[in-house]
């Protein structure tokens, strides 16, 4: 069993390669820039995020299927894929509030921490 725990995160990882391609550094760098258009790029982003996630996920679903793995290997690796989509989301809701306000530097150590 423990080799099934193994191989889940190190399978997904494999994809979690495509699952930001910078644009959270983008987004960063646009919003410094331009503050007035933080909501335009934060929208796009997001819905950029959403689309790479259910990719990333229909891409691990199919190719973990294809590989013929027993059905509770599969499902380790979807918790995992499901975890994998959570936490760039969690990640982009800390930029999105670190654009809306505007943090002292101890506020802003914390909001880069994962």
């Amino acid at each position: 069993m423990f080799g099934k725990y193994t191989f889940a995160p190190a399978f997904t990882a494999i994809f979690a390669v495509f699952s930001d391609l910078g644009y959270n550094t983008l987004l960063i760098r646009e919003v410094a820039r331009d503050k007035t258009q933080a909501s335009k790029y934060l929208s796009n982003v997001l819905g950029m995020s959403v689309l790479q996630s259910l990719m990333i996920f229909a891409s691990i679903v199919i190719t973990i299927n294809l590989m013929g793995y027993p059905a509770d290997t599969k499902n380790v690796v979807c918790l995992f894929d499901i975890y994998g989509i959570i936490v760039p989301f969690l990640l982009f809701s800390r930029y999105h509030f670190a654009f809306l306000k505007r943090p002292s530097t101890k506020q802003a150590s914390r909001y880069w921490q994962i």
